[in-house]
């Protein structure tokens, strides 16, 4: 794309004096009058990148040329890098809104989030949790209706250089007495997958998502939040109420825009973003107004709002009945769904104003050369704009798009305390075992020496891991992983682990990873190290992810160089004990169970747990490279000699790692 500079009589101007000035008129006006903007000779291609990829150094000299330069003079370059909207709207995920949909809001038969249902509150905590876990400033704000006191779920984005002035994206998440797959659990889908999208990004205004209650009742939610935010510089209210059905027929795949009363433009401004976005989505203006929904309320305080809904909304044979639920038959069209999420994301991406705090790539010039540097950690699309100007003012710009990819990469490793008092005593692998994560506990990496942070004291041994994985290029299966068990510091001798059971939670560990959680049975790793190996191959990692944990039933770690079960651990349990008034922490030494309490239990485990130097878990050392051990090379005869091989001769013992076995082998 190229831009040429014309402005000839502010530049006649400036010659002019300058001329004057010089004395050399005639000759200087007549040179600039035929002077030639800067070309684009040779346009930077569109690229892509992974994450971690060295810097891109790009001539700018041989992508510009002017052919009238003067000797001595040359162009001058600046870049600027802008994400574009439509590379925010292609992260909305139909998986995760399936997920939000199906596992999080209750939208299944029998399931009720109407007025005392028994989903509502489940499903209003859910989205309460998942708007604290993306780190947006998160609130119940409370109203009330019939003398009861209801909540609308707030989270907030705050802008970076306008955060007074806001935009709103919201949807209501209860229903009428049923499940709401459609009315509303696909809008508040769509209000919780663009929350995930967008909190990755800064903004120049505030976005705040909203999921509002009881507007089944005649928008009371709604009504209630705008009488509190009266005040507030709000710029622009997207509504977003049923929005998954589109059978087949003249109007599938269409989307109908309302607004409340006429004088806004975000209804217009939405039709755009559904064309540009939707991914083959038709906007449809509805053209007469309408309320009954969440838009309503804003629109009578003056704000400008508009409501998406999908097309076929009055024909909809499951509109507040007990059918409007995931397992009705060719209902529910996920596809369609996310393609208008995609469109109110990348209009909100637009419209807030994405600043340059999380490009994924940053640009400078340095003379002639244009350098690109990758963000770790970072990935996303931009466009970059480089501007060549001639010292006469005339320019011309070249614009290209650098896609930088995710790279697999294992973000969090965590132990926990399965089946104890902080996952509810349960021995399932859910969203419960997170707060059963030992917080004062690491895995044990290569390179380094084992000390306390790096094992448990639980009775039941190590009957739980987690392991968060990022943009793995495949799904994660039980396939990905090894485990062995051992207590030496040879952990490539290890014996295999006792089978475990694998469980993928997407989206739910650091970052929005996907947790993995592994366990085992009671007592089955127990008394010694766990080596957990991730295999890179298949989930794209740039090598195997190797760590370690251990445990030492009722070990304090009293001592820095010993994890030996003494008498000095039954003494520390009985002196320090902990019940229903002084609970133990999950980050207690002396709780052994992990039942919250330090009592004759921990004492017990203590005195029947006694280790001596024979059994007591070994501190064991990777700081030094390990070498092959010496049955390496009786392995290696072995091989050789069923091979019918020679060696010319044998090395001392002390030669007997990988590196000297190879030369004295003759293949």
């Amino acid at each position: 794309m190229s831009h040429l500079a014309t402005d000839r009589r502010l530049r006649f101007e400036r010659l002019e004096r300058r001329v004057v000035l010089n004395g050399t008129a005639l000759v200087e006006l007549a040179a600039a009058l035929d002077n030639q903007a800067p070309q684009v000779a040779d346009p930077i291609a569109d690229f892509t990148v992974d994450e971690d990829a060295p810097d891109t150094t790009l001539d700018l000299a041989a992508v510009f040329q002017d052919a009238d330069l003067a000797v001595g003079e040359s162009l001058t370059y600046t870049v600027e890098v802008a994400t574009p909207a439509w590379s925010v709207a292609d992260q909305i995920s139909e998986e995760t809104y399936t997920r939000f949909h199906q596992d999080d809001l209750y939208t299944h038969a029998g399931d009720n989030r109407g007025i005392g249902g028994a989903e509502h509150d489940l499903a209003r905590d859910n989205i309460f949790s998942h708007f604290q876990e993306l780190g947006l400033e998160t609130s119940l704000h409370a109203f009330t209706y019939q003398n009861s006191t209801y909540y609308n779920v707030v989270g907030v984005k705050p802008g970076v250089t306008r955060p007074d002035e806001i935009f709103v994206l919201g949807a209501h998440y209860d229903s009428v007495y049923n499940a709401g797959a459609d009315d509303n659990g696909s809008g508040t889908a769509a209000v919780m997958e663009a929350a995930r999208v967008l909190a990755e990004y800064e903004f120049d205004c505030t976005v705040t998502f909203i999921a509002f209650d009881r507007e089944e009742q005649g928008m009371k939610g709604s009504y209630a939040y705008v009488a509190d935010h009266a005040a507030d510089n709000i710029l622009g209210v997207v509504n977003l109420d049923m929005i998954a059905y589109n059978p087949a027929g003249a109007n599938h795949d269409k989307v109908l825009l309302y607004e409340y009363r006429d004088g806004g433009h975000i209804k217009q401004d939405l039709i755009v973003a559904i064309n540009l976005y939707g991914g083959g989505l038709t906007a449809v203006d509805a053209v007469e107004n309408m309320g009954r929904s969440d838009h309503q309320p804003f629109e009578l305080r003056g704000f400008d709002a508009a409501l998406v809904i999908e097309h076929e909304v009055w024909s909809n044979p499951h509109y507040h009945q007990l059918t409007d639920a995931v397992e009705t038959p060719n209902y529910i069209d996920y596809t369609y769904a996310t393609s208008i999420t995609s469109a109110a994301t990348g209009y909100l991406a637009g419209a807030a104003g994405l600043t340059d705090a999380n490009h994924p790539a940053a640009a400078v010039v340095e003379g002639d050369l244009l350098e690109l540097d990758y963000g770790d950690d970072r990935h996303g699309t931009v466009e970059i704009v480089v501007r060549a100007t001639d010292p006469a003012g005339l320019w011309v710009e070249d614009t290209f798009t650098v896609i930088v990819e995710p790279v697999a990469d294992v973000l969090g490793r965590h132990v926990f305390y399965n089946q104890s008092k902080f996952d509810g005593d349960s021995a399932e692998a859910n969203s419960d075992d997170d707060g059963a994560i030992a917080p004062d506990k690491t895995a044990l990496r290569s390179g380094q020496r084992a000390s306390l942070t790096n094992y448990t004291s639980y009775s039941r041994g190590i009957n739980g891991i987690m392991i968060d994985v990022a943009d793995a290029e495949a799904p994660i299966s039980a396939a990905d992983f090894l485990f062995h068990v051992g207590n030496d510091g040879a952990p490539h001798n290890w014996a295999p682990a006792p089978a475990g059971s694998v469980t993928v939670r997407h989206g739910e560990g650091v970052g929005n990873s996907d947790r993995v959680t592994v366990v085992w049975p009671d007592g089955a790793v127990r008394n010694e190290w766990l080596q957990v190996t991730v295999l890179g191959d298949n989930l794209g990692l740039a090598d195997d992810d190797i760590f370690y944990f251990g445990n030492a039933v009722a070990e304090t770690g009293n001592s820095p160089d010993l994890a030996r079960v003494t008498i000095a651990d039954l003494l520390l349990a009985r002196n320090n004990p902990r019940g229903f008034g002084n609970p133990a922490g999950l980050d207690s030494r002396h709780d052994y169970n992990r039942d919250d309490r330090v009592d004759s239990i921990d004492v017990l485990l203590a005195r029947n747990n006694h280790t001596t130097f024979l059994d007591e878990l070994q501190l064991i050392d990777l700081s030094a490279e390990q070498s092959v051990a010496p049955e390496a090379w009786d392995l290696a005869m072995l091989y050789l000699a069923t091979h019918g091989e020679t060696v010319e001769a044998e090395p001392d013992a002390d030669d007997r790692d990988a590196t000297a076995m190879l030369p004295w082998i003759d293949v």
